[in-house]
């Protein structure tokens, strides 16, 4: 019977005890709710004063997500030097042939400004971004940065995705191809420097992107005789367009064709591939600088006449038909066709690129940096 009286008196014991301990961290249960204290107005995390925001909880900084399709220059603009691109109302441009700064003009107002100062070429433009290759050398640098660069079309925030020394750089869809002559081939990278794929190696120039497959024109495996090649965009094993060897590495694409100079003995002719049908046809003469337009072509021709009267910029159909000389000058290389102009070096005195209207046949040049800059 003690045993039996002791056991409750424990227990009430027990429950004393655990209601006094429970008032440090009050039990949210009905009809005992806590009441909900004020905030100190000296807390640290509330004093505008001593908190630091960003510090206990720093915002990552995200990528940037491009939303890119089809190219972002035209592949014979880009073979040619890639000198300009169009974004209405913008024309992005090199102010000197080869290599230039990046400027932008407006062509409703005509006013240019400096983007970037350095050594570039070969423009692409996808999504409010331009994609571009060559130096840049800024004040606070030690030594230059060679490779692909990506910035915004206000010049702004302006990154080198890829090392190297890049040719031929040019934009589709989300994959960047060009040749690295540091590491000696063909390439591919994804617009925000991941996925870099070797697609052919020990090459250095003549590709071509035409009806997604990608074009060689070039020495593989060590033979000492170059041929015309294609395979996938995402790399593998080249196969042989043409058993006829070629001359040189050359190689222009123009509305569904390639055209590239077979190595035959007494003729400077070229070979017209239509990579549609993968028909074959042949061209007379030795044609160059070969760039596309809407539904034309221009190139350069240095012509068969002694007095040079044939000798200059010519337009025709793809397939060579409608011929006409449109300006007879000596000297005219690197066409490029954008938003209905030509564009090309003439050898100027002042490295300019001239400008020329097909149409109107209106000449003149991009403006130098040193022209527009305060």
């Amino acid at each position: 019977m003690k045993k039996m009286w002791m056991f409750p008196f424990l227990m009430a014991l027990l429950l004393i005890f655990a209601a006094g301990c429970g008032k440090s961290e009050p039990v949210d249960t009905p009809g005992n709710e806590p009441k909900e204290e004020e905030p100190s107005e000296e807390t640290p995390s509330e004093d505008p004063e001593t908190e630091e925001p960003g510090e206990e909880n720093p915002e990552e900084e995200k990528p940037v997500v491009l939303s890119l399709e089809g190219f972002g220059n035209t592949m014979s603009n880009i073979i040619n030097d890639g000198m300009a691109v169009f974004e209405a109302p913008y024309l992005y441009h090199m102010d000197r042939m080869i290599t230039g700064n990046i400027l932008r003009t407006n062509l409703e107002t005509k006013e240019s400004e400096v983007l970037v100062e350095g050594q570039f070429s070969f423009l692409n433009y996808g999504d409010g971004t331009l994609f571009f290759a060559g130096s840049y050398y800024p004040e606070e640098a030690t030594e230059n940065s060679y490779g692909i660069f990506r910035m915004d079309t206000e010049g702004e925030n302006l990154e080198l995705i890829q090392k190297g020394y890049i040719t031929d750089l040019l934009l589709y869809g989300e994959y960047l191809y060009f040749f690295n002559s540091d590491e000696g081939g063909l390439f591919r990278l994804k617009y925000d420097g991941t996925e870099e794929t070797m697609l052919v190696k020990d090459v250095y120039e003549g590709y071509a992107l035409v009806n997604d497959m990608i074009y060689l024109n070039n020495y593989l495996d060590g033979a000492s005789e170059s041929y015309v090649y294609k395979l996938p965009l995402t790399g593998g094993t080249p196969e042989k367009v043409d058993e006829q060897d070629t001359f040189g590495t050359y190689l222009f694409p123009a509305k569904g064709f390639i055209l590239y100079e077979p190595r035959v003995d007494g003729s400077r002719g070229m070979t017209r591939f239509n990579t549609e049908n993968g028909q074959f046809s042949q061209l007379d003469k030795a044609i160059s600088d070969v760039t596309e337009a809407e539904d034309l072509i221009y190139y350069f021709w240095s012509g068969r006449r002694q007095d040079n009267a044939d000798q200059g910029i010519y337009k025709s159909r793809a397939d060579g038909s409608e011929e006409e000389l449109i300006l007879q000058v000596e000297i005219a290389f690197s066409l490029n066709y954008v938003n209905g102009k030509l564009y090309y070096h003439n050898n100027d005195e002042k490295r300019r690129i001239s400008v020329l209207d097909p149409v109107t046949l209106e000449q003149s040049f991009l403006p130098l940096m040193e022209e527009i800059a305060p």
